[in-house]
């Protein structure tokens, strides 16, 4: 017996899955959030770096008892609303960067297990080792299955039914494997699941504290609700409300009266990934400093003020996959006492060697102290 999940209890579902990707990809400078886009799914993930642009196309499905084959072939056989044409399939067939993500509530069988992955795993084609030929064998089964004329079909049924097997009645296998490589199912995620699953993130990762989880996830469902088929990416949004609910949510000084160069400085420290902000003291190099780091935060950076460089190095050497940067105000004194400026000096030459691409280090020091 498998029991749907419907009407609004289903859309809520929905709602609370799509939050879910927005707190896992918030951090991403590269990734953009669309909710019910326009003749699409459920919600589509972009992950674009100026070089590369990826598109995951997210399904969210029903609580079923099991994901069989013939409801992975219902589900790629998706198609526009009104339209007989462009099943997800043949998106995945004619567009090679472009994926789906199946969130299911139940549990796959061994025909589908293959596609089964992790919420948090990098969006990457399976191996084309991973897809054997049985894997195909029993797409090509579901899918004939779906081509199957039922009583009551209606005529835009039959048109897409006829579409189904003409499209795979021409697809060889290797091409077939390329598409199927970019399916992934996230088994067994219930709303329970879910819900714990976004506190977590909100605390651990996003710093929001207990008091303000459960008052920041209703604000967030409503802004999940509200750009439902607007087009709009969630994601700027989500981090503003995000850094509201946080204790140092306003890194960026009030009233702080821009030098000119900071477009500049923010360069430095994108290609660089590190910069060094010195000069005499009271000239505005730790406000300046605090300006860059909430810009970076407005793009998805996991900002730490570290009170040395050994709290820096901590942070910035955690092997976790976010983009990270710390600030260091006067390791090597001048605003406050350092018994061992020269340990700080060689812990800093030894961050430098080893900050990731996606760390960034600011240094604030006294110019006197520097030189000195």
């Amino acid at each position: 017996m498998s029991i749907e999940i419907i009407g609004p209890k289903k859309y809520k579902f929905q709602d609370r899955v799509c939050l879910l990707l927005a707190l896992q990809h918030a951090q991403s400078a590269h990734a953009q959030l669309e909710i019910e886009p326009r003749g699409g799914e459920d919600a589509q993930l972009v992950f674009d770096n100026g070089l590369s642009r990826n598109v995951v196309e997210v399904q969210v499905k029903g609580a079923k008892a099991k994901v069989t084959v013939d409801e992975l072939a219902d589900w790629l056989a998706h198609f526009p609303a009104h339209e007989a044409e462009d099943p997800l399939i043949a998106r995945l067939v004619n567009i090679p960067t472009h994926n789906v993500m199946m969130i299911a509530s139940g549990r796959c069988d061994d025909a589908t297990s293959t596609y089964v992955a992790d919420l948090g795993d990098p969006i990457a084609p399976w191996p084309a080792t991973r897809i054997k030929k049985p894997d195909l064998a029993n797409i090509r089964k579901g899918l004939a299955s779906y081509e199957v004329p039922l009583d009551g079909d209606s005529p835009l049924q039959q048109q897409r039914r006829k579409a189904i097997g003409t499209l795979f009645s021409l697809l060889k296998d290797p091409a077939l494997r390329q598409a199927v490589r970019r399916v992934r199912i996230i088994e067994r995620l219930d709303e329970s699941t879910v819900r714990q699953m976004s506190e977590s993130l909100l605390q651990s990762v996003h710093g929001v504290v207990p008091d303000l989880i459960v008052r920041t996830l209703t604000a967030l469902e409503t802004i999940i609700f509200d750009a439902k088929g607007t087009g709009a990416d969630v994601l700027p949004a989500i981090r503003t409300q995000i850094r509201a609910a946080r204790p140092d949510e306003r890194l960026a000084p009030a009233g702080y009266i821009a030098r000119g160069d900071e477009e500049d400085l923010k360069l430095k420290l994108t290609t660089q990934k590190v910069l060094l902000l010195a000069g005499r003291p009271r000239i505005g190099k730790t406000m300046t400093s605090r300006q860059l780091a909430g810009d970076f935060e407005q793009m998805g950076f996991i900002v730490k003020i570290a009170e040395s460089v050994q709290s820096a190095q901590r942070f910035l050497m955690d092997p976790v996959n976010e983009n990270r940067l710390a600030v260091v105000d006067d390791p090597f004194g001048g605003a406050h006492a350092t018994d061992d400026a020269v340990r700080e000096l060689a812990l800093l030459e030894q961050l430098l060697g080893s900050i990731g691409a996606n760390r960034r280090l600011i240094v604030v020091q006294a110019q006197d102290r520097l030189l000195e």
